[in-house]
């Protein structure tokens, strides 16, 4: 009877709570009475104490409109209570008094991604106190585990005063409300509160909207392998002058030595940069893989009609001035998706830098790429200027490689999905990294995370609404919740960072070292100071600064002077003092790392031009984690950073910065 609902209807607390027995869902016995009549009657046989509601489905907060009146104990009280509620509705419901810790279960619908359930503090506390967690649907027994254990007041599941909430009870709970809600047309659904004790658990009140029966998105994801290695290009818009999109494109393409060849198109030019200019695509006698269209927004939609007649497979549109600007500018971004659709042309962009294969040396950057590393990690951006500059960083200050990189811009046509299912499936491709402003398709690009095996790093931005209405006005994306999108990061294999320097800090770490084994840190620290620093930001963090092993210490003894009490972290100048520094630390690495009670390494280094760094001997450095950090003169800093990150390992400002980072990965650690 609830399946085929054409239109969205409110079931009242009998008629949700009838919904919710149906898939066995304990709930409190609840009657229904019409009149003072009806209601004596239920009280015969129900007795006291009692509660009483308001039963009416247009009214959302019963307490709101003091519509709940709780421990009714003789028919003076009942009488009384039915004569205020009766003026907000004469149907009221009747039910025993329930005791237990008060929670809420909920459901909602998602615009991004769907259906979500949520699990919290129960009664009108949810609102005040926010203690809740979010999962997207389908979730499983794990999930449901972690939603109970990631509210704040989680501790009465381990007893509080001497009561004890059933969390198995609870976890089946969101279990049945998970499948009620994947196989029946809900809406939204609140009951609050569920009364959770020793024996069980409760539904006490219940609010259920019906929809339309919504069917699960399938989508085929298509290969869009060709994007990035085309063997002919043509670039429209190419330019002799220097300085504007078209010149720094065709600039890259030859600096870079672009494998396949390279068609100039440009009515205004007979050549640029060496390579003879075409008028129009159409003059070009070769077959045309990509096209790169790098002029104003306005002339697009020619070039797009004359690219689908060449027989152009793929189009990257560098331009702006389409759905990001301006009202035009939407119509010119549909025509240009109709007539490709026509075509069968895929379409990158618009608004975009394109594509990046390290492999092939094939760009549509705007920005220049003043050098080629290839490497391991692969980057997926909505906007074509983050990616120009996270190049320029990456190959300027750091030392780990690309292997591919697609700036999606507007997403008028290829998406997310399709560009992160690309790079899980690339070879060349270890480690991923997104920049996000929205999601096309969430539903696809939730199910594509939970499937990778490879770490994926999110930096997602608008989470404000500041950054809402700017990433609209650049990107014109759409807004994502960003506690349903933690619900995904929880969910899946993902790491979510929160700024530019940090998702470059975690992809360097990923992209150099093996994932660790366990959460137990080692430190080496030339200061005392640095090593309570870096204990505090490891245990903060969920990682442990663990014991080491006897026959470690005692190694270490033999490099310290006889005052000085040896543990982890390592204070490692009194040995510098002792015996030298290459000596003091390449005894600590060697005899640390091959503690058995260690997972991983932080090594803290002083860069100073006073004396010497420590040569470090790599060679000792076996297959467990192992993360620098070198502070001082920052002329020495970075010389010896390039230095360590040339022989893979990854080089931080801080301890602190590095326990971070080590932190996020251990905790993805078993998804992998």
């Amino acid at each position: 009877m609830w399946c085929n609902m054409e239109e969205d209807r409110i079931l009242n607390e009998f008629e949700s709570k009838k919904l919710l027995e149906k898939y066995g869902i304990c709930v409190v016995p609840t009657y229904v009475a019409n009149s003072k009549k009806e209601l004596l009657e239920v009280i015969e046989r129900l007795g006291y104490p009692v509660v009483l509601k308001v039963l009416s489905s247009n009214i959302t907060h019963k307490t709101e409109y003091g519509g709940v009146i709780v421990d009714i104990r003789n028919d003076l009280e009942l009488l009384n209570a039915y004569a205020k509620l009766s003026k907000l509705s004469k149907s009221v419901t009747v039910q025993k008094i329930v005791k237990g810790f008060e929670f809420s279960v909920g459901i909602s619908h998602d615009e991004t991604f769907g259906k979500t359930i949520m699990f919290g503090v129960g009664g009108i506390l949810i609102e005040l106190l926010k203690d809740f967690s979010i999962r997207i649907l389908p979730i499983d027994r794990d999930d449901a585990e972690k939603m109970i254990n990631e509210i704040k007041v989680s501790k009465v599941f381990q007893g509080y005063r001497g009561i004890k909430a059933n969390d198995e009870c609870v976890i089946e709970l969101l279990l049945k409300v998970a499948e009620l809600a994947e196989k029946e047309p809900i809406e939204e659904m609140d009951l609050n509160p569920v009364f959770v004790n020793e024996e069980g658990y409760m539904v006490a009140d219940a609010r259920i909207v019906l929809g339309k029966k919504i069917k699960k998105r399938t989508r085929q994801i298509e290969d869009i392998n060709f994007l990035f290695n085309p063997e002919t290009i043509a670039v429209v818009g190419a330019s002799r002058i220097e300085g504007k999109p078209g010149n720094t494109i065709m600039r890259n393409l030859i600096n870079l030595w672009f494998k396949g060849k390279i068609y100039p198109i440009n009515p205004n030019a007979d050549e640029v940069l060496g390579l003879k200019c075409y008028p129009s695509i159409l003059d070009v006698n070769e077959k045309v893989d990509v096209a790169i269209i790098a002029i104003p927004s306005k002339y697009v939609i020619d070039v797009v009609e004359q690219c689908a007649k060449k027989g152009v497979r793929g189009l990257i549109i560098i331009s702006s001035g389409f759905s990001e600007g301006w009202e035009k500018g939407k119509e010119i971004e549909s025509e240009i998706l109709k007539i490709s659709k026509r075509a069968g042309m895929r379409v990158v962009g618009p608004n975009t830098t394109g594509i990046f294969n390290s492999k092939d040396k094939f760009t549509s950057s705007f920005a220049l790429i003043p050098e080629l590393r290839r490497g391991n990690v692969g980057i997926i951006a909505q906007t074509g200027l983050f990616v120009g500059v996270l190049l320029d960083q990456i190959l300027s200050a750091h030392r780990f490689g690309i292997s591919k990189v697609i700036g999606l811009g507007n997403k008028c046509d290829v998406d997310e999905c399709e560009a992160l299912n690309y790079l899980i499936n690339d070879e060349e491709t270890k480690v991923i990294g997104i920049y996000l402003e929205g999601i096309n398709d969430g539903q696809t690009f939730f199910e594509i995370l939970k499937e990778s095996n490879k770490p994926i790093v999110i930096l997602k931005a608008g989470k404000t609404r500041a950054g809402i209405k700017s990433a609209l006005s650049h990107t014109a994306s759409l807004a994502v919740n960003d506690e349903v999108f933690n619900a995904l990061v929880k969910q899946t294999k993902v790491i979510r960072v929160n700024d530019f320097e940090e998702f470059i800090d975690t992809l360097k770490a990923l992209s150099f070292l093996p994932i660790p084994k366990g959460n137990r840190v080692g430190v080496i620290h030339y200061t005392g100071a640095g090593c309570v620093t870096t204990a505090d930001a490891i245990e903060e963090r969920g990682l442990v600064v663990s014991k080491l092993e006897e026959k470690t210490l005692k190694k270490l003894r033999e490099i310290f002077p006889e005052w000085h009490k040896v543990g982890n972290p390592v204070d490692l100048y009194p040995a510098i003092e002792e015996v030298g520094s290459n000596k003091a630390y390449n005894t600590a690495l060697k005899v640390i790392l091959e503690d058995k009670n260690i997972d991983s390494l932080i090594v803290a280094l002083w860069a100073t031009k006073a004396f010497e760094t420590p040569k470090i001997d790599f060679e000792l450095l076996n297959k467990k984690p192992v993360l620098f950090c070198i502070e001082g003169d920052v002329g020495v800093c970075h010389k010896l950073s390039v230095e360590i990150e040339e022989k893979g390992f990854p080089v931080y400002s801080s301890a602190v910065k590095a326990a971070k980072v080590l932190s996020k990965i251990y905790q993805k650690r078993k998804i992998w």
